[in-house]
């Protein structure tokens, strides 16, 4: 690949009209917009989502508050945010309840997202979620939604249900993999879609502390039914700090991911080019260290994939947000986008917390790179940006398409199977040494039937008192 010149960033500023310390969910179109969601609490009111907009010629736009939250037990209920070929905006979020947690959707025209109205009333299509919120949401090459979350259905563990009609029935739900060992959860749950319709997930086991103590691999078949036997590719062992954060691109003939391991935390790199099958010995590819949640991975017009990330170097330590590039067979060196000695920073004439951290990123039109990033300090300031100019064609301009016409599904219980999948038996998965394997039993039929039998029951009882009534 040939070498790219050094993008030249924009300093460090923060996101105006903007309160919450993490940085939003971003989406770019291909009308040279950005669309962002983020969940905030108003002075300490109910947490609400908020929608708005950045171009490289307007800036931000004014952000619409569009949804309340009003169950909202975490302090990051907004888990996915993608947008179909349909026109529509697609958000997941988590609520508790008192049996447990929920998994809602809720949908919008893009052309239409700054209006609360707009959006479809919340539903639950999750309704067995792990206490611990951990879900991601992508859209395939096929037009599908697919969900991969932290469940509770046959026993803790991961789980894959998808949507073929824009989010209106989801399958049931398939296991991807079970927990084994007390008090641990699925958790940093990425996916990138990939060659026949298959999904590949990466996904870290945390522990009742919150430490990452395993980074896990599997793959989707075509149709979603089943699922790969999970993959490990890195366990917290010895001193470790942690095994957690990893990151997933399908990127031309390979899958690579990258996740964070070691003590101190630190940032390696994992290559497969065989479709997931086997995996290259892990490579520490930056002498940087430091967690700093989930690398961001992306493509730009030319084809460059870029990693941003936070982390610290040196003695003293030199914090900052940083940028690669992928060379072809090895990730080039880290060059900041923004960096300084310390854990302050001057900023609008007064000192202010720096540690950047948990990137979320997107490339514009091919040719600029939008990243927003919070600082993991005490007291930290609200979430960041910067954006540079990629030596990158700029891609040809796309209007939103109009939304296509909809239609409310006429049940809308979390059971509904829109496609559904041939069950298969849980693949076995490795165990550590003295932990005991949860169980996994195949979804009784009855549980699925459920709904339908309560319907029956109603309408049987209903008929029955009409007859007693003449």
């Amino acid at each position: 690949m040939p070498a790219q010149s050094e993008p030249v960033w924009t300093p460090q500023e923060q996101i105006p009209f903007y309160t919450d310390e993490w940085p939003p969910l971003m989406i770019a179109d291909r009308n040279r917009a950005v669309h962002a969601f983020n969940v905030a609490s108003p002075e300490g009111a109910d947490k609400v989502i908020y929608y708005r907009q950045w171009s490289l010629s307007q800036g931000w736009s004014r952000p619409s508050d569009i949804l309340l939250i009003d169950r909202a037990a975490t302090r990051r209920p907004l888990l996915g945010a993608v947008a179909d070929d349909a026109g529509w905006f697609h958000l997941i979020f988590y609520v508790n309840e008192t049996s447990g947690g929920h998994i809602m959707h809720t949908a919008a025209p893009i052309v239409d997202a700054a209006k609360a109205p707009a959006w479809s009333a919340p539903r639950a299509i999750v309704q067995d979620a792990d206490a611990v919120a951990a879900a991601a949401l992508i859209v395939d090459g096929a037009g599908r939604l697919v969900l991969v979350y932290g469940g509770q259905g046959n026993g803790p563990g991961l789980y894959a249900t998808w949507s073929t009609d824009r989010g209106l029935t989801w399958s049931r739900p398939v296991a991807v993999f079970l927990v084994f060992g007390p008090n641990r959860s699925p958790y940093a749950i990425r996916l990138a879609p990939g060659k026949e319709g298959r999904i590949h997930a990466v996904w870290s086991v945390v522990n009742e502390r919150g430490v990452g103590d395993y980074v896990y691999y599997a793959h989707s078949e075509p149709d979603l039914s089943a699922w790969s036997a999970p993959v490990q590719l890195a366990a917290r062992e010895g001193d470790d700090y942690s095994a957690n954060w990893p990151a997933i691109v399908a990127y031309r003939d390979d899958l690579i991911v990258v996740y964070q391991d070691s003590f101190p935390a630190t940032l390696w790199t994992t290559r497969s080019r065989d479709g997931g099958a086997t995996w290259s010995a892990p490579v520490r590819p930056f002498p940087h260290v430091g967690e700093a949640e989930t690398p961001a991975l992306l493509v730009d017009g030319a084809g460059a994939l870029h990693l941003l990330h936070g982390a610290r170097v040196g003695n003293p330590a030199v914090n900052g947000m940083w940028h690669s590039v992928w060379l072809g067979d090895r990730w080039g060196d880290f060059k900041p986008v923004i960096s300084m000695q310390g854990s302050e920073m001057m900023y609008r004439g007064r000192m202010q917390p720096f540690g950047p951290s948990a990137p979320q990123a997107v490339v514009s039109q091919g040719n600029v790179l939008l990243a927003a990033w919070r600082h993991d300090v005490r007291n930290p300031i609200p979430a960041t940006y910067s954006y540079a100019l990629l030596a990158a064609p700029e891609l040809p301009v796309q209007t939103v398409p109009a939304p296509a016409p909809t239609s409310t599904p006429v049940v809308l219980d979390a059971g509904v199977t829109a496609v559904a999948p041939t069950r298969t038996p849980v693949p076995d998965l490795p165990t550590e040494p003295g932990d005991e394997m949860l169980s996994s039993p195949a979804v009784p039929l009855l549980a699925g039937l459920a709904p339908v039998l309560a319907v029956l029951v109603i309408v049987v009882i209903a008929r029955l008192a009409r007859n007693s009534r003449r």
